[in-house]
């Protein structure tokens, strides 16, 4: 006989993208930062890593958590934890470089990544928007919703069989909100790699998880990936309604 049970987490560990990480191998990061403004919307953001210091959807600032913030990167084949990118350093052998504007009703984050190591690499960028929303909403697609709550990883995934876990977000938009407030991250898919979105509600954090491959020998784009990321607020009477209509 066959029993499949849901093993109960280490007290030091939670659940994110899929995976059991320790809490604090998540680093934080600095927070020099500049202002960012769209409908609704308003962010101060480190240019240099996506790090948020504040945000204010509709005039109401919105509390963050101390967690994870802006992009992350781990190596996939050697099983590296995650590295934040700070004062022009380059972890793992990966180099950032992010542009961000201002659009009518989005702050638009794009960029590439740069192995400097011209070796092949799989690895995985993460985009984390450290918000609590915890007795809120993920919403899985326009009819269904779930109460956000300790310690689940929340997110709408397919099995396909490739990436660092195996599995490719539904929708390239996703999004967390409460009776106050509601916010949404979507990804451009133009721009290849396999994404996940997901909530962490033991890290807090909203997420963006892409998986890059960088070769040296790729002819257009050598050892580099490039992303292209918006951050919009959204109606949350309305939902992942919103988030569709709005991305």
């Amino acid at each position: 006989d066959i029993s499949i049970q849901k093993s109960a987490l280490q007290s030091d560990m939670i659940r994110l993208d899929g995976i059991s990480v320790q809490q604090e191998s998540i680093p934080e990061v600095s927070t020099p930062v500049n202002n960012y403004q769209a409908k609704d919307l308003e962010v101060n953001i480190n240019p240099d890593n996506g790090a948020i210091s504040s945000l204010k959807i509709n005039r109401q600032d919105i509390p963050l958590s101390e967690t994870g913030n802006g992009f992350l990167i781990r190596d996939v084949v050697s099983g590296s934890g995650y590295y934040a990118f700070e004062d022009d350093q380059t972890p793992l052998s990966c180099k950032l470089n992010l542009t961000i504007t201002n659009e009518k009703n989005a702050i638009r984050l794009q960029g590439t990544l740069e192995d400097t190591s011209e070796q092949p690499r799989a690895m995985n960028l993460m985009y984390a928007l450290p918000v609590d929303v915890l007795g809120g909403q993920w919403g899985d697609h326009v009819s269904q919703s779930r109460t956000i709550a300790l310690p689940e990883d929340y997110h709408s995934w397919v099995q396909i069989g490739t990436g660092s876990n195996g599995q490719l977000s539904r929708y390239p938009y996703a999004c967390v909100y409460n009776q106050d407030y509601g916010i949404a991250l979507g990804i451009d898919m133009e721009k290849p790699c396999q994404w996940r979105f997901g909530y962490s509600s033991g890290a807090e954090m909203l997420y963006l998880s892409m998986d890059v491959a960088l070769h040296p020998e790729t002819l257009n784009f050598p050892s580099k990936a490039e992303f292209q990321i918006v951050l919009y607020p959204i109606d949350p009477e309305w939902g992942f309604r919103s988030a569709t209509e709005r991305y």
